[in-house]
């Protein structure tokens, strides 16, 4: 799996703050993840080579040669937890890219120190659970947390978390118009009604990400125990 090999590089793409950052199309994404080995007789192998050149820059500079790939196999549960690191990357990046979306700006004013890209994304790290071992940023995924935080399978677990997404959610547009706002929960909730709060949350943050991108959002998966 390419994946595993140019997991950094995206990573390290998604978190620089460089200025100038080429995307990728669907199709670029589609060669690029092929897997097969580049042949510059084919229009698919000259464009994977002049991906490989695309992204060689961070991949020099993490030591990764996009060139000589190795094939090898890999275990269901190897699969099964690249695939989980892929879906948690993807759910989080985007719930980035949905709050600088819908930030109810008007809520702001005199404020305007709230509106910071560092403060925002300080409040959306608390939706995550985090290891006193781990770095604490939103591209520190570990497999050794699938079944925490968000992704847990006990309820009342989740609830920390997803109050701390209600949070992020607060200050969105159309928020306090939502029913929602005005759900309310404490410790001695019933398990039915914890599970109404969450389906609440759940179903608004996937009705905005859809009103701003038209497509269905990526949420919380769990893996099963190894």
């Amino acid at each position: 799996m390419i994946w595993t090999t140019i997991r950094d590089i995206c990573i390290y793409r998604l978190t620089s703050n460089a200025s100038k950052v080429q995307l990728l199309s669907n199709q670029d994404w589609r060669t690029l993840l092929s897997g097969h080995v580049p042949n510059q007789d084919t229009m698919a192998g000259a464009l994977r080579q002049s991906l490989a050149l695309l992204l060689s820059p961070e991949a020099t500079q993490l030591g990764v040669d996009l060139h000589n790939i190795a094939d090898r196999e890999f275990s269901m549960r190897e699969t099964q937890e690249n695939m989980w690191g892929i879906s948690e990357l993807s759910f989080r990046f985007e719930l980035l890219m949905l709050d600088r979306r819908a930030l109810d700006r008007r809520l702001f004013e005199h404020r305007e120190r709230e509106l910071d890209s560092l403060v925002r994304e300080e409040l959306i790290l608390k939706c995550f659970y985090f290891r006193s071992d781990q770095p604490r940023h939103l591209a520190s995924v570990s497999v050794r947390n699938a079944r925490r935080g968000l992704a847990s399978p006990n309820i009342r677990d989740r609830i920390p978390y997803l109050n701390a997404l209600r949070r992020v959610m607060f200050e969105w547009m159309d928020y306090h118009r939502h029913h929602v706002a005005r759900l309310t929960i404490n410790e001695e909730t019933r398990e039915r009604d914890l599970l109404h709060y969450e389906y609440a949350l759940a179903r608004f943050y996937t009705q905005s990400y859809f009103r701003y991108f038209g497509r269905a959002a990526i949420i919380p998966t769990t893996l099963p125990d190894a």
